[in-house]
């Protein structure tokens, strides 16, 4: 592993272990992705300069939604 993929790793499983008991943290994001609003709208009012980072292999939110913020 690099260093940076380590660091990225630990500080993942850190935050897993810090769930403890109560895992659907994940379960309830799954859900709620879906049922959320288009937030298009709300992106154009950003009046700082942002920056979006996507990856293809993302199962949940699709790359095309990136592109279309950005696009505002």
């Amino acid at each position: 592993m690099t260093e940076h993929t380590e660091d990225f790793y630990n500080k993942s499983k850190e935050s897993i272990e810090r769930a403890g008991e109560d895992d659907t943290g994940f379960s309830r994001q799954i859900m709620a992705i879906p049922r959320s609003k288009d937030r298009i709208k709300k992106v154009k009012m950003i009046q700082a300069k942002i920056l979006i980072i996507q990856d293809d292999k993302d199962t949940l939110i699709k790359v095309k939604n990136a592109h279309r913020a950005h696009k505002c």
